[in-house]
């Protein structure tokens, strides 16, 4: 067993040797000093290139370098660039972790058939999108104990069905607000939406266009996302991600035909949404896309 008092000198033997301490007569500045006793420095023979031959941080810097002690420095350029985030950045990022943390998310997946949709959408000279928004609308209002917001521990629940819309900007994602989305018409959404893009990428928003809504519609199939899962916006309750319109072999009575078909997922705040509601809510959204908004035009 080893002793429990060891030798001095074995003591000293096994602590790290120290720096020698710089020459009496050496000149060296008070920074340079501290530098050289945080990296080890040895500053024999290091020359002073400063005033009257006084050693500076730079020498000090590059005798550390000439011992090993610092690594080179390189004429390769960074590997990175540094971007700060904006303010749009920030807040979206501080919200969505806290979001992301906060509300037990919990997902729904449904493949929908979009055939009679796109011809309602076309025939109302529309996109895709507008008509998609519009069912969610649709859907809230069909179910509205789905309609909600959670603040506070409380419910509050909206007779009329507004829908935030995902945005990309170069400022980061923002979520405007559509008005009763429900009882709106193709055209009213259609318009409505192209607006809020618009002021949304011209840094023209105001506070009441972000304000309110109790689900989102975030589509990203015009980037060719198949599929995908979105972080429920609070004080909204769902969000619906949209993936990209793809043809599928689809059966019907016994015959296969070839339909458009959008892959979505439902996330739900199981504090104010559970598995059935959520359920019925997607079910009510299908409904309205593959009945083609039963004729609301």
């Amino acid at each position: 067993e080893p002793d429990e008092e060891a030798p001095a000198e074995e003591v000293a033997a096994s602590e790290p040797e120290a720096p020698p301490a710089p020459p009496a007569e050496v000149r060296i500045s008070p920074i340079a000093k501290r530098v050289a006793a945080k990296l080890g420095v040895d500053l024999t023979g290091v020359v002073g290139t400063g005033r009257n031959g006084r050693i500076s941080k730079e020498d000090v810097e590059a005798a550390a370098r000439a011992q090993g002690l610092l690594a080179e420095e390189s004429d390769e350029p960074p590997a990175f660039e540094v971007i700060k985030l904006t303010g749009t950045q920030k807040t979206a990022a501080k919200r969505l972790q806290e979001a992301k943390q906060q509300i037990p998310h919990f997902y729904l997946d449904a493949d929908v058939q979009t055939k009679r949709l796109a011809k309602v959408a076309k025939r109302a000279d529309v996109s895709l999108n507008a008509a998609l928004l519009k069912a969610m609308g649709m859907a809230l209002e069909a179910v509205p104990e789905a309609n909600v917001q959670f603040v506070d521990d409380t419910l509050h629940r909206y007779a009329k069905a507004d829908v935030g819309m995902a945005v990309a900007t170069d400022r980061g994602l923002v979520v405007p607000i559509l008005r009763d989305v429900g009882g709106a018409s193709l055209a009213d959404i259609a318009a409505a939406a192209k607006d809020l893009a618009v002021r949304a990428r011209d840094r023209k928003l105001v506070a009441a266009d972000l304000e309110g809504g109790t689900c989102t519609v975030s589509n990203l199939g015009m980037f060719g996302v198949d599929r995908f899962q979105a972080i429920v916006n609070p004080p909204q309750t769902t969000i619906l991600a949209v993936g990209r319109s793809v043809d599928r072999a689809v059966v019907d009575d016994d015959d296969v035909e070839v339909r458009p078909v959008v892959s979505v997922s439902l996330s739900c705040d199981h504090r104010a949404v559970d598995g059935a509601l959520g359920a019925r809510l997607l079910a009510a959204f299908r409904a309205a896309v593959e009945s083609g908004l039963e004729g609301c035009e």
